[in-house]
């Protein structure tokens, strides 16, 4: 079974919901999850959280944690890479500073100045990860979970020998917008997607096996784009997803891609 080290594994946002997944894929039990952060706390706290949901789950997946980057990294098969240098304090200057010489960001962890300052910050340290696995378990993969993801993997992979790949939900998540939209199994949405992570552009689509695109324009000539944001069920923190599926649909409209 393998060996999984979970490399931020105190993230409160993001730790639950990965290890809700892993404890719900039968495949993975068995498997050995080794959470590590630099936050003794955080790994105080999430240790346990861990722990429940496996037991909630009735799930088999053991929990370990540690504060040794080497112990965790020893041997695994897979390196998750979820972490951020200088916390949400560096996040705020990644937004706020561009934005007082008039620099304003959808994001800022990807492009423009706030993506290329969280690059400056997380680029040596992804590949410092990846050259300590080159030593401690040169046949495992990291799965980057850590914007600027496409800059982040291009770092690891050109300075390193790590296999690599870079996981983001915007795609999957749109993936799962069209499927309700529809009303079809969102297994049936199809896409081929260009461009880097969260700025993707959809050239194609199939939806049910018939051309997406097509479908969409059907669906655009009798609808706006705009006209469901504001149904109650989304006014919430998630609210902001639902108007960038409208913005989305909006510029399908003048550019004739996703």
């Amino acid at each position: 079974m393998p060996k999984i080290a979970f490399i931020g594994g105190g993230s409160i946002q993001w730790t639950p919901g990965l290890v809700s997944d892993m404890a719900l894929t039968e495949t993975l039990a068995g498997a050995e999850l080794v959470l590590h952060d630099v936050d003794a706390n955080a790994l105080q706290l999430m240790t346990p959280v861990c722990k429940r949901i496996v037991k909630q789950c009735n799930a088999n997946l053991e929990i370990t944690a540690t504060l040794d980057r080497a112990e965790a990294l020893r041997g695994a098969d897979f390196v998750i890479l979820c972490v951020a240098i200088g916390g949400l304090a560096a996040m705020r200057d990644d937004l706020e500073i561009p934005a007082s010489y008039g620099v304003y960001q959808a994001v800022g962890n990807t492009v423009g100045p706030g993506g290329l300052a969280r690059g400056l910050r997380h680029v040596p340290f992804a590949v410092e990860v990846a050259q300590e696995m080159e030593s401690l378990c040169p046949d495992g993969w990291m799965l980057n979970l850590t914007n600027p993801m496409t800059t982040i993997c291009r770092g690891v992979t050109r300075a390193t020998g790590i296999r690599t790949i870079g996981l983001c939900h915007e795609i999957s998540g749109f993936q799962h917008h069209l499927a309700s939209l529809f009303q079809v199994p969102v297994e049936q949405v199809i896409f081929e997607v260009a461009g880097i992570n969260h700025l993707p552009i959809i050239t194609r689509c199939t939806i049910a096996g018939r051309d997406g695109f097509d479908l969409l324009r059907d669906w655009l000539s009798e609808h706006d784009p705009f006209e469901f944001v504001d149904e109650g069920e989304f006014q919430s923190v998630f609210k902001v997803f639902i108007d960038r599926l409208a913005v989305k649909l909006a510029l399908f409209e003048q550019l004739g891609v996703l």
